[in-house]
């Protein structure tokens, strides 16, 4: 039987809402980014009174708000928008049977918001504060001038914190004001970052509403959890009404539907993504409503308004198990934030004891949470960024950090309120050492100090840098962004700091021994930094230390190698390619010992030996890598693409046409992580290849879709081979005596070589060349005739 609402069927709403969704996809580009805002705001607008009229449903009055208030956001003039969002509030006002029906949420929606610019403002002057680090000065120069940046931005944190409290205090004030006398003792706890005293001006607000225990036996009490439901609603509405809350995190099932590709498109990048809610997907839901809408995978709803003892079975191993999310971690670490004292310290006291009955099962899961949490900021991984056109910043540099300061809390069982907190509690137990707890404590200011600048920079929640739109505000390697926000010796000893951290856990899980049982050691400096400065990019910054640490024995001969082994990439990345063979020659037999590094030993030395232009050597090299690890069963397969694409490169520039395309064949065959952005790299430029040597082979038509392949490729991820597929285009054509369409590429190439200056720079040839096809092509097509 069909639903009605409000005389309505609601299939009519459906259709509607269907029919204004592809009104809206037509105001937007292919990845869902609306062209022109102001056209989306009617469509935006039309949809939210769809919803308006599905309510009282809870979940729809809350889509509805961020729906009118997007529209406003885009017309900010508009009175029917101002109005439609005034008439909502006064709605919800209504159906929730609040005791102050005339109160004005939109109104003090704006005096919260006069309070979030306060705060925001005294942040950007506080971080103005965070001069860089020199990287050559003396060590006891730094620890002094690290100790200063670990007091500026703990104190800002701290700051921060404070006030976040302050203004969530006051709207759950105003809530408890709107709603009237609350019929039972409660408390609004704080999660998150807001709880580790690590939240920023833009950060949601993850919370729950613990009530009193025993009110769940009461007669009333379905009434009582209504009432803190509207509450909830309420307390929503006037964080919307900031409008910093952006549509997808609604989950608008016509626009962003998770469970459904076709209806999951939207990108709202023009609402400032601030302050606000966790959103509805399913991975999230922190907030009092919680999960209200069952999924395939998760059948079940999880509301987090509930009383003591009930919040707290969310503690237990198995039920978090079955929650399906991270509530478990999140309610572990918590924070007063309005209510009562006594309910909330009621949920402390228990949660210490549920902590303290512990098992095995809890310690394991928390060193896999450990491993998980640094795998997440791998270092090494920072070497995909060099063909990336985007990256995570909060993921690789923030996150985990913080995140592996909490869990070791938890393992010790270190209860405190702040990360910070957690690491000088960790030293006077003596778990970690003063040079450790040291080395904590910057790489956690370090990692807060980059969220920080990063959303102040960019005045929201935007965690991703990017290369840019443009050619000529394309950054040829996104990890000389990250260093800059910081400063080179920051961003250094953050992520030595990180890699020490990942090496140790590997040696606790090879040895299987629980961490509380030992006291945390990190290794020497000396092994790391040289690594940790080759996957930043700081090349010559590896050769420094190198010449300042050669003298010095290595007890570690894995070290050692690997220490190297990244002093030679480090040559070989500043075109010194004599040089990098020449260290990699003294350390072959160590480096055959361990198949991974020898890999890409052998993966570096060929695209030296390519470089020096030795194609005769190159392909012998390669012939004889591709046997030595065809039995390695551990073996990536993107060490297997590189060989074979450097031969084929090789075997093309020597006239092996047809051999190489052998090459590529089996290039071609190997499975392509596509997490791995230098696979795409290595994809374009192997495609340019196999259009030269199809080109050669007269086989222009095929060529040229290949060169095709490449430009969309090279566009998609923002690589400089975009260049090289106008210029095998040009060519193309211009064997097909097609002279005005290869001039067209050649304009191309030539408009994107001179926005590109690294490019000019590194290649002046390719200008020349470039300019010579163009004078060709005017004189075939008589041009100086006329």
């Amino acid at each position: 039987m069909t639903k009605e609402i409000g005389g309505l069927k609601e299939d009519s709403f459906l259709q509607t809402e269907l029919k204004l969704a592809q009104d809206l996809k037509q105001c937007c580009d292919a990845e869902g980014k609306e062209i022109n805002p102001f056209m989306s705001a009617p469509i935006l607008n039309e949809i939210g009174l769809i919803y308006r009229k599905r309510s009282p449903d809870k979940l729809s009055l809350i889509r509805s708000a961020v729906l009118l208030n997007a529209s406003v956001a885009r017309q900010s003039y508009n009175a029917k928008f101002q109005n439609d969002v005034k008439e909502v509030c006064s709605y919800l006002l209504q159906v929730a049977g609040a005791h102050d029906q005339k109160a004005d949420l939109v109104e003090f929606s704006k005096n919260v918001e006069i309070q979030i610019q306060q705060m925001r403002n005294g942040v950007k002057e506080k971080l103005a504060q965070l001069t860089e680090i020199p990287y050559e000065i003396p060590d006891n120069e730094f620890n002094k001038l690290a100790e200063n940046k670990i007091e500026i931005v703990e104190g800002l944190q701290n700051m921060i914190t404070e006030k976040y409290k302050s203004i969530m205090e006051y709207v759950s004030s105003e809530c408890q004001k709107t709603m009237g006398t609350p019929p039972c003792r409660f408390n609004v706890t704080g999660m998150g970052s807001l709880a580790r005293g690590e939240i920023t001006p833009y950060s949601d607000f993850e919370h729950i509403i613990l009530l009193e225990e025993g009110v769940q036996h009461k007669s009333g009490y379905e009434k009582i959890l209504e009432y803190f439901r509207w509450f909830s609603v309420i307390f929503h509405f006037i964080i919307i009404n900031l409008q910093e809350t952006i549509v997808p995190s609604v989950t608008i099932p016509s626009l962003n539907n998770s469970t459904d590709p076709e209806h999951n498109w939207f990108y709202d990048f023009y609402t400032t993504r601030g302050v606000s809610f966790d959103g509805l997907l399913v991975h999230a839901c922190k907030f009092p409503l919680g999960r209200t809408q069952k999924t395939k995978k998760k059948p079940w709803t999880t509301e987090l308004i509930k009383p003591v003892s009930e919040m707290l079975q969310y503690l237990d191993f198995e039920v978090a198990l079955e929650n399906g999310y991270h509530l478990n971690e999140v309610l572990k670490e918590t924070c007063f934030v309005f209510g009562n004292n006594r309910v909330y310290s009621e949920f402390v006291q228990g949660r210490c004891k549920v902590q303290n009955n512990d098992n095995e099962a809890h310690q394991r899961q928390r060193m896999k949470q450990l491993e998980e949490d640094l795998d997440n900021f791998n270092v090494i991984k920072m070497n995909n960024l060099s063909s990336a056109s985007s990256c995570n910043i909060k993921r690789m540099v923030y996150r985990s950090i913080s995140l592996f300061i909490s869990t070791l809390g938890h393992l010790y069982e270190v209860a405190t309120c702040s990360t910070f907190k957690t690491i000088r509690q960790l030293r006077q137990r003596g778990a970690i050492k003063d040079e450790v707890a040291r080395g904590l404590l910057f790489a956690l200011a370090v990692a807060c100090e980059v969220r920080l600048k990063l959303y102040t920079a960019k005045r929201r929640q935007e965690d991703n840098l990017h290369k840019g739109e443009t050619l000529r505000d394309w950054v040829p390697d996104l990890r000389t962004q990250v260093v800059t926000i910081v400063g080179e010796r920051s961003m250094v000893e953050c992520l030595t700091t990180a890699h020490k951290l990942q090496m140790f856990l590997s040696d606790m899980e090879s040895s299987r021994g629980f961490l509380q049982d030992r006291q945390l050691t990190l290794v020497s400096s000396f092994y790391i930094k040289p690594i940790v400065l080759s996957t930043l990019n700081l090349h010559n910054r590896v050769i420094e230390e190198w010449l300042i640490r050669k003298k010095q024995s290595y007890p570690n001969q894995y070290l050692e190698a690997l220490a190297c082994f990244n002093v030679g990439v480090a040559f070989s990345q500043l075109e010194k390619f004599e040089e990098a063979l020449e260290v990699w020659k003294g350390l072959e037999n160590q480096l055959q010992q361990n198949p991974l590094l020898n890999a890409q030993h052998l993966r570096q030395k060929s695209y030296c030996l390519f470089n020096l232009r030795k194609w005769k050597e190159v392909i012998e090299h390669t012939n004889k890598a591709k046997l030595e690890i065809a039995s390695w069963d551990i073996l990536d397969y993107d060490v297997k693409q590189a060989l074979y694409s450097t031969a084929g490169a090789a075997k093309c520039r020597s006239g092996l046409f047809r051999e190489a395309l052998s090459e590529f064949r089996d290039f071609f065959k190997c499975p392509l992580d596509k997490t791995i952005p230098s696979n795409h790299q290595n994809t374009a430029l192997s495609l340019v290849y196999v259009g030269r040597c199809l080109l050669e082979l007269g086989k222009a038509d095929s060529a040229i879709h290949k060169g095709r392949e490449v430009l969309e490729l090279s566009k998609q991820i923002k690589s400089i081979a975009v260049m090289d597929s106008y210029r095998l285009l040009s060519r193309c054509y211009h064997s097909k005596q097609k002279y005005k369409k290869s001039l067209e590429y050649c304009e191309k190439e030539l408009e994107g070589r001179n926005e590109t200056i690294d490019l000019s720079n590194n290649d002046p040839q390719g200008i020349v060349d470039v300019k010579r096809r163009i004078e060709e092509c005017k004189e075939k097509l008589g041009y100086y005739n006329a």
